[in-house]
This record gives structure tokens, sequence and C-alpha cells, in this order.
């Protein structure tokens, strides 16, 4: 007699829903998660293992790593994982990662190999190179991958200093960061480059009052057997025919130390130094924030803006570190961006911009201003606005804001949500604008109902 097997009977589980700690598990529908380790939400859909992270210093990088097989016929020498082999002229280089009975994997090549080459360790010769005939298994590529991974992987190194690592940008295609010295005393600026990570060092700073037309960037400054070299003029107020002031930043002097008075700058602009020049230093204890801005309209001009709650807002173009002396006391700003063509601060419940077009102007005769909220402010995030006006949302601890208009002549300070603010640094724009409260996360959205967000 023929016996029947019983009918097979599945569900259908889509694994969606989330990462949910409050429900009780018998109250769980079907696809949500209770727990997990190295896994994330997928965009389309499901669940998907975290692809991770890596080392970085601007270096190769290790899951990039690549690596190829010399076969060798018959060994004269055999190598060790390690060596260094080259061929016969001595100038393509290769690092050993495994060596079997019939062939070498190398990585990290450096020039060109041919077949036929006579493979060497320094003077000793390994054997001639010729293509594998065989192919070699996927277990065996994976490991291969693996092993050449790990040389690009111990070359990378952490930034030289102490504690934690202050701040990460990238601009212009270049990662940059900050990290406090070795002894604690000061924050260095680092950036990242094909041999790692290279010290920026900072430049001095001196005032000066102009006698005549301001110079360009890259004069030469002269007073008595003193010169240096102008990295960037930062006019602060007047005009640069003859009533502006403001600040050099320039190189390390040559011929002493520059002192108060009369001195000239290649092109025959003179001004009138105010005293000796200083050296730029950033106190460490700060978080970093960063803004990137044109002010002046040319494509070389975007510039990256930071603030990090301890020090003076400072300007950097990849090279040059420029200070922005606002006025204020402190003068520590804490969030910043750019909004409107001014360069917005804010330092503990109020809020500063800068002139239009002029982020090293402060005063109310240049067009800059300032805004108290009456709260601690948490975040600045500019938002979509119309052709004719523009808005920006000011978040504070329990308060959140919205400034409309676009300079100091037309500006409208309205509080937006009474009671719900938003906790420092977690403010997001993905489409809308995201911040994390004591209620959990907040999305702020334009709407054409009922105003505009």
């Amino acid at each position: 007699m023929k016996q029947s097997l019983p009918q097979v009977k599945y569900d259908l589980i889509k694994l969606n829903g989330g990462w949910d700690l409050i429900t009780p598990t018998l109250s769980l529908n079907p696809g949500y998660v209770k727990d997990a380790i190295n896994f994330e939400c997928s965009q389309t859909g499901g669940y998907s293992r975290i692809d991770g992270y890596e080392r970085f210093d601007g270096r190769s990088k290790p899951s990039d790593a690549t690596y190829i097989i010399f076969a060798i016929a018959s060994f004269t020498t055999v190598p060790v994982v390690g060596d260094v082999v080259t061929n016969q002229t001595g100038t393509p280089t290769a690092k050993v990662i495994a060596v079997t009975s019939t062939y070498v994997a190398v990585t990290k090549v450096v020039g060109t190999f041919s077949e036929g080459d006579t493979i060497k360790v320094g003077a000793s010769v390994v054997g001639t190179y010729s293509i594998l005939s065989d192919l070699i298994s996927s277990k065996v590529d994976a490991q291969y991958l693996a092993l050449a991974a790990e040389q690009y992987r111990t070359d990378i190194q952490p930034i030289t200093g102490s504690g934690p690592i202050r701040g990460v940008v990238a601009f212009n295609d270049i990662v940059y960061a900050l990290r406090d010295n070795a002894g604690g005393t000061a924050v260095n600026l680092w950036k990242s480059s094909s041999s790692g990570w290279v010290q920026i060092n900072f430049e001095y700073e001196v005032s000066f009052t102009a006698g005549t037309t301001l110079p360009a960037d890259g004069a030469t400054l002269t007073k008595g057997g003193v010169t240096a070299t102008v990295r960037r003029v930062m006019t602060e107020s007047g005009a640069r025919t003859g009533t502006a002031a403001g600040r050099f930043i320039i190189s390390a002097p040559s011929g002493g130390n520059f002192s108060a008075g009369a001195a000239t700058l290649t092109g025959g602009a003179t001004v009138t130094l105010s005293g000796i020049q200083t050296e730029i230093t950033l106190v460490p204890g700060g978080k970093f924030e960063f803004v990137q801005a044109n002010f002046y309209g040319r494509s070389s001009s975007l510039r990256l803006y930071w603030v990090d709650g301890v020090n003076r807002c400072c300007e950097f173009d990849g090279t040059y570190v420029c200070p922005i002396t606002t006025g204020s006391n402190p003068d520590q700003p804490k969030h910043v961006a750019a909004h409107k063509n001014h360069l917005f601060l804010s330092i503990n419940s109020s809020i500063i911009h800068s002139g239009i077009g002029e982020p090293y102007k402060w005063q109310p005769i240049d067009g800059a201003g300032e805004i108290a909220t009456g709260d601690t402010i948490t975040n600045l995030m500019p938002q979509p606005g119309s052709q004719a006006s523009g808005a920006m949302a000011i978040y504070c601890r329990s308060n959140t804001f919205i400034l409309y208009g676009t300079s100091s002549s037309d500006w409208n300070f309205v509080q937006f949500n009474t009671g719900t603010g938003a906790l420092d640094y977690t403010i997001q724009n993905m489409r809308d604008t995201y911040v994390l409260d004591d209620r959990g996360v907040s999305s702020l959205q334009t709407t054409l109902n009922y105003g505009n967000f």
C-alpha cells in the first residue's frame, strides 16, 4: 500500500518592523527583532549585515587590497612571509603574504612585474616568474585577500596626540581631524594623505590699521628688518581704502618680531601695526562643529568654518587657519551655520551673525547683529525657503525657534514650539530635519498647511 507523505505547510514571514525592546515577546508580530549584533534595517527592506568600518589615515583602504601570484617552477631561495621581493632590475617591489611549493603570493605591488622576470629577495634569487596555470579555490582567494588587507591595515596609524578625536570633517575631498597634543595643552590639526596623517602648522596673527589701500593675500609685510608673508587679509571694519582695520594672518616672521608702528607691504600699501605678532593656538576641551560656505563668489573661495565652544570661530581654506574675532565676551561660539550669505554663530543663548558676505565683520554698521533666545542654543539648521525669503531653525534645550528673512533689515524671529527643543549636536538634515530630544527623535517638515513647517 502506497503511503502518502504529509503535506508541507509553511508561513511567509517578512523580516521587517525593526528593533523592538518594549513590546512583550508574545505580543510581537512576526518579523520584528528582539536582539541582533552587527545587523541593521536594510533600505530595501529586511535586515542586512552592517558593512562595518575600517582604519583610515588617507592611505589605501585595506578592503581594496589585491594580490598577485608568482608561479615559481623551481625555487633557488624560498622566501618567507613579510619579505620584499623585486625583479632583476630592482625597480618594482611587492610584499610576500604566502608561500607554497609552487608559487608565491604577494601584495602591495609597486611597479610592474612581467612573466619571465627573475624574482629576488635582496641579492638572493628566488626563481623565474611565470603565470600560474591552475586556478586557486574561492576559499584560498578569500584567505589571500584577507592577508593582503592585513598588510595595508597595519600601515594605518592613529592621529598622534592624547584624548579623543575632537572633530573630523571632509573638505575638498580631503579628510581633516583635530586632536589634543600629547601633553593635552593644545589642539592640533591633521590632514589625511597617501603617507598617513600630516600635521598642519598654524601661522601667526598681527593687528593693523590701514594707511592706504590694503594688499592682497601673498604680499610681503616689512617693518624694519622684520618680514613675513601675508597669508590672509582679515578686514574687520572700515573700507579697504584708508580706514580699514583688522588682522593679518602671516607666516613666521624673519629677522625678529614685529612691533607697533608703520609698516609697508609689496605693492605700495602702508599700514600701522598694533604690536607684536602672536602665534595661533587652539586650547583643548572643545567639540568641533563644521560648515562649508562661499562668501566670495569664486569657485576657489569655498571655505570651511568651525567652532568648538572654547575657542574663536575659525576659517580654513585647506592650508591656513584664520581665527575670526567677533567681539563677543566670551568669544567662544558653540554652533555654526551659513545662512543667506551670513555666518551665524551661537554663544550660550544668543545668536550672532556677520555682515552680508563679510564673515570677518561683526559690527551693526556692517549689517551684523545679535538675537537673544532666552534659552541655551543647541543646534542650527537652515531650512527650505521661498525665492524671496529664507528660514533657519534654531533649536534650544527646551524651545524651538524659526528665523525668517534675509538680513538684519527684515529678520522675523518666531517661537515655533514651546517646551520642545533638542539635545546638543543631534541635528541632521535628511530631506527633512531631525533632532533628538528627551521625547526621542523629532522631525521638522515643510508644509503648505497651517504655515511653513
